[in-house]
């Protein structure tokens, strides 16, 4: 079940606010033909810096534990409210 749901009026809308997360850093995860479901992607970037700081003296258990850490955060799901177009 996606953490936020957005509405919108038509598909030119849903498209827009699409664009918009995607922006952001978000990936479509599943596309309908009135809804998109998305979800936050985090970035691994601080591999290096865990390793220096903790890796040395740990032998790199510091690392495997910051890889377990899930990637991927909140998941939005998107959808035309109005889907008939009345």
């Amino acid at each position: 079940m996606a953490d936020r749901i957005r509405r919108c009026r038509d598909r030119q809308e849903m498209e827009h606010v699409v664009d918009d997360y995607v922006t952001l850093g978000y990936k479509i995860t599943s596309r309908g033909e009135d809804s998109v479901t998305l979800r936050q992607i985090k970035p691994h970037d601080k591999h290096l810096f865990v390793f220096l700081v903790f890796g040395w003296w740990t032998c790199g258990l510091a690392n495997l534990i910051y890889a377990a850490i899930p990637r991927y955060g909140e998941e939005v799901f998107v959808k035309v409210d109005n889907a008939d177009g009345n």
